[in-house]
This record gives structure tokens, C-alpha cells and sequence, in this order.
């Protein structure tokens, strides 16, 4: 295990110092732009991220989250190609408290009952694998600035966060519940999107549509062969407010979900406001329940490269009979682009966990 976790260090060493040669041209490399080859219209690249967690419940968990290759350039001058393809958890180090164990895959993990706080105590270690999954796979083709078409599986295009997919370069490791227990994050569809021609180009849409279940579809929050959404959103020079609905069918559940959110993001000098709002219903067989998630997060830029992040979240479904309420603290640091080092604590009331303090710790780059 040590020695093939060498190897991949030596890896991402040689991808990220690769030099370029100038004066041929053969080779290009950009840090955090990947690897341009002459002749081939593609750029090769990725990223690696890597986490440690915490809790005051003695949860732990060191995990080497993403390695990840991208592949993508322009097929003609009016269509492009994307491919992401992932390898996930490559070596888990933890141990975690489960409440709701019906949710967990046993595998090779040691766990028992806690009969006196009525939880399982899971324990795992599983050994440095690489079971490579496809994230991403699409392709655009522009008519206009005003009606793209993508096809394939890409991330669902709603909200701030969401879109933000890649580590290095989200604001925090710990991802708020409104981006992650919604709506799924992966789209495997269609997608219309461009800009309105009006008001100086400064309205944005996107219309999506699945009706087949996801390609590769391991790594998506929720699993669905019916999923339908539209977003709309105004710029206001650095600013933006967006209005987005949509409906899925939750396979898990049998259960289809209805949403609407709204979201903001107003940068101003040093500092940045960000926030979402999502309210949706869930509909089973015989009754209807509500789900209501946001977050509010504020950004300051503190001294060069250096993030000051504190970030309100709540989440509540009725179904589940869930709620949590979350306050968050951190710090980012990205001494360069492609680079980022967080650090974050989090104290959660969680209705089914009870109330927890996490630490986490991560480092990701692109190269």
C-alpha cells in the first residue's frame, strides 16, 4: 500500500513539473491548465484532494478523496468535449458513529452495537485502491451565444455551490446540506443553455432534462431516471441573483420531489456574501412532506491569498423527521490558483446525531 501511494505522489510530481518547451512546441504545460501534446486537440489534467475530519464524538477519518484525470478541448471551432474520470475514497482510514445502519454498506468493516446510546460504532480501513469511475462525460455543441446543447453527464446546473465541483476550488471541504440531501448533483441528460439577448447579455438560462438512469451513476447523491429543471439568473457586473425549479423522481424512496430555490452572490472589495435558499415537497404514496435548506456564508479576504469563511446552514425534512442547524468557521489559504488548504471547524445540532463539533483539515490541488 505505501509503495503504490509512492507512486501516485511521483505521479502528480511529474504532472505538475512537467517543463514547456517552448520552442518547438511539443509540449505545453500550464499548473492547473494540464498538459497540451501538438497535433492533439485535447489538454490532459486533473486534481488530487486529500482529507482529515474530527469530531467530538471520537469519529475520525483520514481519507485520499479525489485523483482525478480530465480530458477536454474544442472537437471544431463550434464543438467541445469533456471527460472526467475519477478515482474515489483510494485509501479510508475512519471510524464514525452510524444511527441509521440500514444506510451503510457493510464491505470488510468491524462494527458493533452501542446498545446505551443505540448507534453503531463502525470502524474501517480499506487498503489504497483505485476503482476509477466517470464522473463527468458531455458534449457541447454552440450554435450561438444564445443556445448551447450538451449532451452526456454533467454537473446539475443549479445554484452557487453545485457548480463548483472540482476541490481546489470550493471554499470549504465541508459541503453545506443544501448542495448535497436536494436535489442530485449529476445530470446524465440534456441540456439548452445561453445567454438572453436583452440588457446587454446579462441574463443567463439553462433548461435540463434526464429521462434514463445515470451513466456510472456510483457517485451521485441520489439516483433518478426522471429529472427535470430549469435556472434563470441576472448579472449585475460581479454580482448575481438566480430563480431555479425542478422535479425528480427519488428512486431510493420511490418518491418524486418538487424544488424551488433562489440563490445571491455579491462580491464587494474585500468581501463576499454568498447564499441559497431551496424549498421543495416530496410526494409519496399517500402523503406529501416538506424539505426546506439554505445557507448563508460570508467570505473575507484577510491578507493576501488568506479566506476567512463563516457559514450558517440549516436543513429539515419532514420525512426523514431530520433537522440540522450548523455554524461553520474557516480558513483558506490558495498560495496559488490551483492550490487550496482549508481548515474548518463546525459545531452541528443535529436531531438524529445530537450535537457535534467537527474539525477538518484538506488539501487539493488541480494540475
Amino acid at each position: 500500500m505505501k509503495a503504490k501511494l509512492i507512486y501516485t505522489f511521483i505521479l502528480i510530481f511529474i504532472l505538475i513539473s512537467i517543463p514547456s518547451y517552448s520552442q518547438d512546441k511539443l509540449i505545453d504545460y500550464q499548473f492547473g491548465r494540464g498538459l497540451k501534446i501538438k497535433g492533439i486537440p485535447f489538454r490532459i489534467g486533473g486534481y488530487f484532494a486529500l482529507k482529515y475530519r474530527w469530531t467530538n464524538d471520537e469519529e475520525f477519518e483520514f481519507n485520499i478523496e479525489n485523483l482525478a484525470l480530465l480530458l477536454y478541448g474544442n472537437i471544431t471551432k463550434r464543438s467541445n468535449f469533456f471527460l472526467e474520470v475519477e478515482a474515489r475514497n483510494l485509501y479510508v482510514k475512519k471510524r464514525e458513529i452510524k444511527y441509521d445502519y440500514e444506510d451503510y454498506e457493510e464491505d470488510d468493516d468491524e462494527y458493533e452495537y452501542d446498545e446505551e446510546h443505540e448507534h453503531w460504532e463502525v470502524e474501517v480501513e480499506r487498503d489504497f485502491n483505485i476503482n476509477p469511475e466517470i464522473e463527468r462525460i458531455f458534449f457541447d455543441y454552440l450554435f450561438s451565444d444564445a443556445l448551447r446543447f450538451r449532451i452526456g453527464k454533467f454537473i446539475t446546473p443549479i445554484g452557487l455551490w453545485n457548480p463548483i465541483h472540482i476541490p481546489p476550488l470550493k471554499w470549504t471541504s465541508i459541503d453545506p446540506p443544501a448542495a448535497t440531501e436536494f436535489f442530485p448533483i449529476f445530470t446524465t441528460g440534456v441540456r439548452l443553455f445561453g445567454l438572453l439577448p436583452f440588457q446587454q447579455n446579462s441574463w443567463e438560462y439553462s433548461i435540463f432534462a434526464q429521462k434514463t438512469k445515470g451513466i456510472d451513476d456510483r457517485n451521485n447523491n441520489v439516483r433518478t431516471d426522471d429529472f427535470y429543471g430549469t435556472e434563470i439568473r441576472k448579472y449585475f457586473s460581479d454580482s448575481s441573483l438566480g430563480f431555479a425549479l425542478g422535479s425528480f423522481k427519488d428512486l431510493s424512496i420511490d418518491s418524486y420531489v418538487k424544488f424551488f430555490s433562489t440563490s445571491i452572490d455579491i462580491p464587494f472589495r474585500r468581501f463576499r456574501f454568498m447564499s441559497e435558499i431551496i424549498y421543495g415537497t416530496e410526494k409519496g404514496t399517500t402523503q406529501t412532506y416538506q424539505r426546506l435548506a439554505y445557507y448563508i456564508q460570508g467570505i473575507l479576504r484577510v491578507f493576501s491569498k488568506n479566506y476567512l469563511i463563516l457559514r450558517n446552514d440549516y436543513f429539515n425534512s419532514e420525512k426523514k423527521d431530520k433537522n440540522i442547524k450548523a455554524l461553520l468557521i474557516g480558513w483558506n489559504y490558495r498560495p496559488l490558483y490551483p492550490i487550496s488548504l482549508k481548515i474548518e471547524g463546525q459545531f452541528r445540532r443535529d436531531s438524529i446525531a445530537g450535537d457535534i463539533l467537527e474539525f477538518a483539515a484538506s488539501f487539493s490541488l488541480l494540475f
